[in-house]
């Protein structure tokens, strides 16, 4: 069974993009180089023999700023405000004798300004950011399916190499209204969720989860009807028909865990002044239901492996609601810790059978 894919119209429906900003890319990359270059200067000699470049550099940074000009079209306020920065840093940073007059620069002027330079570079990066990235967050979200999970990190590092940047960034998305199109920002995480736009796939979305819901529920009581016959001297600790409402409890204390830990971990998101509640508030549950998906999937399915290893483990009696809650709440805590006990126990099993086979090894 997969989860419902995004209908046709959901892309079509969607606001003009702006423009790509070619120049404002082309312009990026040659920050970014002369960063990567001023970076390695440590004397005279080394920033001699970059001197070309930086030259070079420096007259395609002044052509590019000076003949951009900014198309506002479906962009914020302050996306249009960045090309402002971006002339005002460039009005100091041409000053900078480094930059004003390469082929004069000495030992001294290096030591005194390169890292003024190296700064006003990465700001002037991270205003590029504000008007190039948005519209490629957005690409990639219209290109993928509701619950996907873009790590902005990973994909942008390039872009923008620093992550306090990258993290300062996600925040100006998250608060920027109608900047970032279908996509629910988790600054922290340093994830952007992919939700649906239009009604009828959240619903469906929500109608997927709530079957796999119920099918996880059925196996939880049909397990109680399998319990097999095993040969002599072998005990399984296997739940029985009269385990299954323990089983049902323990099933849903685990869920219980699950969503308060998942609120609470919302929580900590809005105090940190992350804009997640404020979209849950305007689009609904479904929103939510509709970004998180993926990992609601994730989520469900890891609670009833953590349930079944419970229960075998301990037996179906033995599984209190304490204990099932403490399960669920730390879900992947516990998935971590049961398999790397079961991990550790196959070990030994097969090491004390190969010693009695005389097997030299373990494969």
């Amino acid at each position: 069974m997969s989860a419902p894919q995004p209908k046709p119209e959901e892309t079509a429906n969607n606001p003009p993009a702006p423009q790509d900003h070619a120049s404002l890319r082309q312009l990026q990359a040659i920050l970014l180089d002369l960063r990567a270059v001023l970076a390695e200067v440590n004397s005279s000699e080394s920033f001699t023999l970059n001197q070309t470049f930086i030259g070079k550099a420096k007259g395609a940074i002044r052509t590019s700023i000076t003949d951009h000009e900014a198309d506002t079209n479906g962009e914020t306020s302050e996306n249009s405000d960045a090309i402002q920065h971006l002339q005002n840093l460039w009005c100091q940073m041409e000053v900078n004798p480094l930059l004003e007059a390469p082929e004069k620069a000495t030992s001294d002027d290096i030591l005194k300004h390169k890292d003024r330079l190296v700064a006003q570079i990465d700001q002037a990066i991270f205003y590029l950011g504000i008007l190039t990235i948005p519209q490629q967050v957005n690409r990639w979200l219209n290109q993928s399916t509701p619950g996907y999970a873009l790590p902005f990190h990973e994909i942008f590092a390039d872009e923008l190499p620093s992550p306090e940047a990258r993290t300062r960034l996600l925040k100006y998305m998250a608060h920027a209204p109608n900047l970032v199109r279908g996509g629910m920002i988790d600054v922290e995480g340093g994830l952007i969720y992919r939700y649906a736009r239009d009604w009828g796939t959240r619903v469906g979305t929500m109608v997927y989860l709530l079957a796999i819901f119920a099918l996880f529920t059925g196996m939880v009581v049909g397990i109680c009807f399998l319990a097999p016959n095993p040969p002599s001297g072998v005990t399984i600790v296997w739940p029985t028909k009269g385990d299954i409402d323990n089983l049902l409890v323990a099933w849903g204390a685990i869920l219980v865990g699950v969503v308060i830990h998942a609120v609470i971990q919302l929580k900590k998101q809005s105090d940190a002044g992350q804009s997640m509640l404020a979209m849950i508030t305007s689009g609904g549950l479904p929103v939510l239901v509709s970004a998180y998906s993926g990992k609601i999937l994730l989520k469900l399915t890891l609670a009833i492996i953590a349930l079944f290893a419970l229960t075998f483990t301990m037996g179906a009696p033995e599984v209190t609601i304490t204990t099932a809650f403490l399960a669920g709440y730390s879900l992947d805590s516990f998935i971590d810790l049961f398999g790397t006990t079961t991990e550790a126990s196959a070990t030994a099993q097969r090491e004390a059978l190969a010693s009695q086979l005389g097997v030299k090894g373990t494969p």
